[in-house]
C-alpha cells in the first residue's frame, strides 16, 4: 500500500505540468535570422514545383512543419485533406491507394503526421482544420487511416487517448476557450506511461517526434512536465550536435547558452551561408530524424556528405528548429 502511495505521488510531481519556457528569442544571432530569411527564400521554388517538403510520401507532415517556419511562402496543406475531413500523405493521394501501398506507404496517414499537423493548426491559428479533423475521427471512432494490414492499421491509424485530449485541447484553444491543465500522462502515439522513470529513452524518428510533441504542449499549455524536460535534456546530451535538440533543450534550461545553439546553427559545415544545404554537407532531406553515431559509434552517413549527387534539400530541418528556437 504504502509502494503504490509512493508511487502515485510520483506520478503527479512528475506529471505536472509546470515547466515554463523561457524567451530566448533576442539572443538569437543575426546570422541565425539571416539564414532563416535566405533558406525560407530559396526553398520556395522547391516547395511551389511539388507542393510538398522533404519527402513525398512524408509530405503531410514535414510539409506542416514548414509552413509554420516559413509563413510568407504561401503553403497550402489542404492538398493532404480530403472534403469529409480524412487526411493522406502527399498532394495527389498516391502514396497509398486502394488498399495497398501506392508508392511505398503502409498506411494512407499516421498518428506522427497527426502530431506535426497539430503544430502548424496551433501556430497558424487553422481552426477550421482542427473542427473538420475532429469531426471526421469521431465518425469513424477514431481510427482515421487505412493500412495494408490490421496491425500496421491498429499501429498507425488509431488515434490514441493523449492525441483524443490534445486535439480537444487545441480546438478550445483555437476557439478561445480554456484548456485543462491536467496533462494527460500517457504518450500520444505509443499510448505507454511518459511519467515512469528508468523508462528508455528513443532515438531516431521516435525521439525526434517526442520532441516535436514537447513543443506543440509548450505551445499548447504554455508549460512542459517534468518528465518531458528531462526528455529534453536526455536528447540534447546523447546528440549536441543535433540543432532541434539543442533549441528545445535551452528553452527550459536556465543553465544554458543560447550562444552554443547560435553558434551551431551557423556552422557551415552543414548549413552554408548563401544557399541551401545540399549534398556537399549532409545526406539527409531532414536530419533530425536521423541519429548521428551508429552503434559503432561512427558517424552516420546521413550526416556526411554525399557520395551520390543530389538535388539540394529545402532546409526545413533548420528552419523548424530556428522557429522552436524563438517560439
Amino acid at each position: 500500500m504504502h509502494f503504490l502511495v509512493i508511487m502515485l505521488v510520483m506520478l503527479a510531481a512528475c506529471g505536472k505540468r509546470d515547466k515554463k519556457p523561457q524567451d530566448v528569442s533576442s539572443g538569437i544571432s543575426a546570422e541565425v535570422t539571416a539564414r532563416v530569411a535566405k533558406y525560407c527564400e530559396l526553398s520556395r521554388p522547391l516547395y511551389q514545383a511539388k507542393k510538398y517538403t522533404v519527402d513525398k510520401c512524408d509530405g503531410a507532415g514535414f510539409t506542416s512543419l514548414y509552413a509554420v517556419a516559413c509563413q510568407d511562402n504561401g503553403v497550402d496543406l489542404s492538398v493532404f485533406q480530403d472534403p469529409n475531413g480524412s487526411m493522406h500523405r502527399d498532394p495527389d493521394n498516391s502514396c497509398y491507394v486502394n488498399g495497398s501501398p501506392g508508392e511505398g506507404s503502409a498506411a494512407r496517414y499516421s498518428k506522427d503526421h497527426v502530431i506535426m499537423r497539430m503544430v502548424a493548426a496551433l501556430e497558424l491559428k487553422d481552426l477550421a482544420w482542427a473542427e473538420s479533423f475532429i469531426s471526421y475521427a469521431e465518425g469513424v471512432k477514431g481510427v482515421f487511416c487505412d493500412a495494408k494490414d490490421e496491425v500496421t492499421r491498429l499501429s498507425r491509424c488509431v488515434l490514441t487517448p493523449g492525441l483524443w485530449s490534445r486535439l480537444y485541447d487545441l480546438r478550445k484553444r483555437l476557439r478561445g476557450e480554456a484548456v485543462s491543465q491536467v496533462p494527460d500522462t500517457t504518450d500520444p502515439v505509443s499510448g505507454n506511461p511518459t511519467t515512469l522513470t528508468g523508462l528508455p529513452m528513443n532515438t531516431g524518428f521516435a525521439a525526434h517526434l517526442d520532441v516535436v510533441r514537447i513543443f506543440l504542449d509548450s505551445r499548447l499549455y504554455g508549460a512542459i512536465t517534468t518528465s518531458d524536460r528531462d526528455i529534453l535534456k536526455h536528447q540534447n546530451g546523447r546528440i549536441p550536435e543535433h540543432s532541434l535538440y539543442a533549441a528545445a533543450y535551452l528553452r527550459f534550461d536556465t543553465e544554458g547558452s543560447i550562444n552554443e545553439v547560435n553558434a551551431q546553427m551557423s556552422d557551415e559545415v552543414h548549413w552554408p551561408k548563401d544557399a541551401l544545404p545540399g549534398p556537399a554537407n549532409h545526406c539527409s532531406s531532414y536530419l533530425w530524424t536521423d541519429d548521428r553515431l551508429d552503434g559503432n559509434n561512427a558517424v552516420r552517413p546521413d550526416w556526411l556528405p554525399c557520395q551520390d549527387d543530389v538535388p539540394a534539400f529545402d532546409a526545413t530541418d533548420y528552419l523548424f528548429a530556428a522557429y522552436v528556437l524563438g517560439h
